[in-house]
């Protein structure tokens, strides 16, 4: 939220996040780009950590996060 408009609310902060990480504009992200994105925000995580943290919140298994479960991850339930 550093970079984004003061006036901005925490989820418009996300939605565009999740914009700008959703290259493809597919609505959702697979967990290669969520290990990417993790490693440049300075977030660095054994990959089966990672890959834990990704399993357990993609709620359909389809192997995606889409936006609502991303948020989860980062606001909590």
């Amino acid at each position: 939220m550093q970079r984004s408009d003061a006036k901005m609310s925490q989820e418009a902060c996300l939605v565009k996040m999740f914009k700008f990480l959703d290259l493809q504009n597919k609505g959702a992200v697979d967990f290669a780009l969520f290990e990417k994105t993790a490693e440049k925000m300075g977030m660095y995580f054994p990959s089966a950590e990672l890959l834990q943290l990704f399993t357990e919140y993609d709620e359909n298994q389809n192997g995606s996060l889409d936006y609502r479960e991303l948020a989860k991850i980062i606001f909590g339930d």
